[in-house]
């Protein structure tokens, strides 16, 4: 099996012309062949890299349905908790709040009020254990729930609901195979330097920020930009956006 070549002609023009920083491509059939192809960079400035498949890819919001929705319903299976519950019966500290009214199912399903997020400069906050802290404190503006919008900090939240029914971070939950926090440092993704994004594998690194995602090796996987994820204790973190 092949890529197409009109689907090719398209990748190739926008990386040549640097509209795209980089593109990886896989295609899998209903036989099981599949085909890749990797074009243009990994790294634009302050130096050209080229992009191989041997790169690893942020798949940035992709973890809400393939880690944090999936880990939620999980537990929810195990009865350790119900879709239904407030968020302040796993995050007590929001029992006063406003935000602590509105239920897991709202925040699965970006039907919550909360805000969209855009970028949170977690970051800037502090340690880890304050990060944590302040997240379901922060004075959010709140809409009425019930209209859905998209919202990284809806699935921030139900990542530290996830630790505190768990018990343990989300760094050390367990991931589907080619799955990792952590991708070998060798072959990191392309730096948040390089500019535009691939077609459907648009990655960036995010270890300067404290905020790595779950990422997928070669063109196996498709990315897009996160936003914002949980730290743990080493200063890295496990993405719940």
């Amino acid at each position: 099996m092949d890529i197409p070549d009109s689907t090719a002609r398209l990748l190739r023009s926008l990386t040549d012309s640097r509209a795209l920083s980089g593109a990886a491509l896989g295609v899998v059939n209903s036989a099981g062949e599949r085909a890749t192809l990797v074009l243009g960079h990994a790294q634009l400035t302050p130096e050209t890299h080229p992009l191989t498949p041997e790169h690893w890819f942020d798949l940035a919001s992709l973890t809400k349905p393939l880690f944090t929705a999936r880990e939620v319903l999980r537990a929810a299976e195990r009865g350790q908790l119900d879709v239904d519950d407030p968020l302040a019966a796993h995050l007590p500290e929001t029992a006063e709040l406003p935000l602590g009214e509105r239920t897991l199912r709202q925040l699965l399903s970006h039907s919550a009020g909360v805000p969209a997020g855009g970028f949170l400069p977690l970051h800037e906050w502090g340690d880890p254990a304050a990060i944590r802290a302040r997240l379901p404190l922060e004075s959010w503006e709140l809409r009425e729930p019930g209209e859905a919008e998209y919202s990284d900090l809806g699935y921030l939240l139900l990542g530290l609901v996830l630790e505190r029914v768990s018990g343990r971070p989300l760094g050390e939950f367990a991931l589907d195979a080619e799955l990792t926090f952590v991708p070998d440092p060798p072959m990191p993704s392309p730096p948040r330097t390089a500019p535009g994004a691939g077609a459907c594998c648009a990655a960036r690194c995010t270890t300067k920020r404290r905020s790595r995602s779950v990422v997928r090796r070669g063109t196996r996987g498709c990315s897009g930009r996160s936003t914002g994820c949980l730290p743990r204790q080493n200063g890295c973190c496990a993405a719940a956006g």
